[in-house]
């Protein structure tokens, strides 16, 4: 599902103050899985072993770098 940047900021400000960095860190991980695996996303990266995949996107993004997004069962290619 898509969300806009609206609903996002609005999501985020819902939070209390000390659990916003948190809440976006959480929406920045799910993001990145989805884009590493689009189809099972954050449930496949941890049952295949693969969430370092996540970690290093989530970095990625936090750094401006591109991200790696996975193709098929093993290979993977830049974003």
């Amino acid at each position: 599902m898509f969300y806009g940047r609206a609903v996002l900021l609005n999501l985020i400000d819902a939070g209390p103050q000390h659990l916003r960095p948190a809440i976006f860190r959480s929406l920045l991980h799910e993001a990145c899985d989805r884009i590493i695996n689009p189809i099972y996303g954050a449930a496949g990266l941890l049952c295949n072993g693969t969430w370092q995949l996540c970690q290093a996107a989530v970095e990625a993004v936090l750094e401006g770098a591109p991200i790696v997004r996975a193709v098929g069962e093993g290979g993977a290619r830049k974003r």
